[in-house]
């Protein structure tokens, strides 16, 4: 995700400092710049988190600006894996509900 203070400006050419504040989640490239960038986290759920801008022209603050940026969770499909059988009748795929993503080959213990 790319954010972008470029916007900013003082009506006296005063140059301009940045300080980007936002949830410990994120970890901006640098909240120091006028346009840091972050890789979204992956969420259980639709997330939505708010980040926000103050500028400085060495004088004075800006008043907060800030944005809200929503992380929509995405299900993982796993659409290949290795084991050549057929399974009710059909070749598949599994389709995790939960966080865990994972998955391993073996064998169930017990009789089935």
């Amino acid at each position: 995700v790319y954010l972008d203070g470029t916007g900013s400006n003082d009506p006296n050419n005063d140059n301009l400092s940045y300080v980007w504040y936002s949830s410990a989640e994120i970890q901006l490239s640098d909240d120091s710049i006028a346009n840091p960038s972050f890789t979204a986290p992956i969420v259980a759920s639709d997330t939505t988190y708010y980040l926000g801008l103050v500028v400085n022209d060495g004088y004075f603050n800006s008043l907060p600006d800030t944005v809200s940026i929503t992380v929509t969770r995405v299900d993982i499909m796993v659409s290949s894996y290795p084991y050549d059988e057929d399974f009710e009748s059909g070749i598949g795929g599994w389709h995790p509900g939960g966080t865990n993503s994972s998955w391993q080959f073996g064998t169930p213990e017990g009789s089935t």
